[in-house]
């Protein structure tokens, strides 16, 4: 009886969910959940609710108890259901920036899904979008191929695989490729204004990462309209058409209780990307390298390794004190390490030279004679620093291990402070 009541007051605020009237929505959905208790489709709804009215922090701890319940509701909901909740649980990853999470629910879908053909294409047309996003490249022409393959055999529209196709095609054939795809669409009539602005804001990032110019897209431009967008499509759209706009730290403050960490991150990004070395460029660096540092080690050196020619200036310094065993980059973070520990003795011995040969390296920092435990030793200690190191330096490794020498990351130098 509670499952019907709940059930029956769940359609009740779905109704004005649809109409936009989503504070009486989300009354509706709270007093449910509170009467009749957790259900997977209902906290979903409360966090789409949360998410659209710009309720970050309420947003980001119903996305937690969601996950929760989802994991609770293991083997209780139907294989459509569970497939459904992954997906969205998967962007809602996304937003808060673990990637990697993200990446792994959408694999969990397409393995719900099981031989439910049209929900295991959603949930790849994700991974897609994914990793064409990140750069991921490993396994990328197998899974576009796929989503491709079943786009053309479909009679319908979906934009999430125009969305996903759309993303792919920049990593794989270029930006003038992935401009036809839209520019065709277009032509067809297919796309609401919403979801012309989704993936015209998306590929004008693109653009404004590479650099390339947004001329394919210059009769798109008028019917785009800034008034309908959200903040961070504002952003995109102003930075495009104003070489001379920018966003301040005020503005990234006030944003950032308004935006999902994602969006304030790409946005610092592009700021980045449009400033010469300053020392307000410094702070964005900072505070960029900060926020990251919330994220599981897997997310945050995904979003490193994307981002790491923005982040990384093209020549930069760490000053070693020997003394203090103390890291730094000049105006930036610290870093202290224990004194006499496999951080301090590599550190030593890269000072004011960029390239050690194994077996000298071997010696230097394990003070031990060569051979293959010690590589593997070495390789695994190097990976542990090199995550430390990425708070300061921002990039995912400062040091590269081969099994003839050990190098430091281009453009990277380490002297005595």
């Amino acid at each position: 009886m509670s499952a019907q009541a709940r059930e029956i007051q769940h359609t009740a605020g779905r109704v004005h969910m649809q109409k936009g009237s989503y504070l009486e929505a989300v009354d509706i959905f709270l007093k449910a959940l509170s009467d009749f208790g957790p259900h997977v489709g209902l906290i979903s709804d409360i966090v789409a609710v949360y998410y659209l009215t710009g309720r970050i922090e309420d947003w980001k701890v119903m996305s937690g108890r969601l996950e929760i319940e989802l994991s609770r509701s293991e083997g209780l909901l139907c294989k459509i259901s569970k497939t459904k909740t992954q997906i969205f649980l998967g962007k809602m990853f996304e937003e808060q920036a673990e990637v990697h999470k993200a990446l792994e629910m959408y694999q969990a879908a397409e393995l719900s899904a099981d031989d439910n053909v049209s929900y295991r294409l959603k949930a790849q047309a994700q991974r897609l979008r994914l990793m064409s996003f990140l750069g991921l490249r490993l396994g990328l022409p197998e899974l576009y191929r796929m989503v491709s393959a079943a786009r053309a055999q479909s009679s319908h529209f979906e934009i999430e695989f125009e969305h996903s196709l759309m993303l792919a095609e920049v990593n794989l054939f270029g930006m003038e490729s992935a401009a036809g795809r839209l520019i065709s669409l277009v032509e067809q009539n297919e796309l609401d204004s919403a979801d012309l602005r989704l993936l015209y804001v998306d590929y004008v990032e693109e653009a404004l990462q590479k650099e390339v110019s947004l001329g394919y897209l210059k009769n798109l431009r008028v019917r785009i309209s800034l008034e309908d967008g959200d903040e961070f499509e504002k952003a995109i759209m102003l930075m495009a058409q104003n070489a001379e706009f920018g966003l301040s730290s005020q503005d990234l403050n006030k944003l950032s209780t308004r935006l999902p960490l994602m969006g304030i991150l790409r946005l610092i990004i592009l700021q980045i990307k449009r400033m010469e070395p300053s020392n307000l460029e410094a702070e964005l660096r900072r505070r960029f390298l900060f926020l990251l540092e919330s994220l599981q080690s897997e997310s945050k050196n995904m979003l490193l390794k994307k981002w790491q020619t923005s982040i990384a200036n093209a020549q930069k310094r760490i000053y070693f004190s020997p003394h203090e065993n103390i890291l730094c980059i000049q105006e930036g973070p610290q870093l202290s390490i224990r004194k006499g520990s496999f951080a301090a003795r590599c550190m030593q011995a890269f000072l004011n030279q960029s390239k050690i040969d194994i077996e000298t390296f071997i010696q230097l920092t394990f003070e031990a004679e060569y051979n293959e435990s010690y590589y593997d030793r070495a390789r695994v200690a190097l990976s542990r620093f090199n995550n430390e190191l990425s708070a300061i330096t921002g990039l995912p490794k400062s040091f590269l291990i081969t099994r003839s020498a050990v190098d430091l990351a281009p453009g990277l130098t380490i002297h005595k402070l």
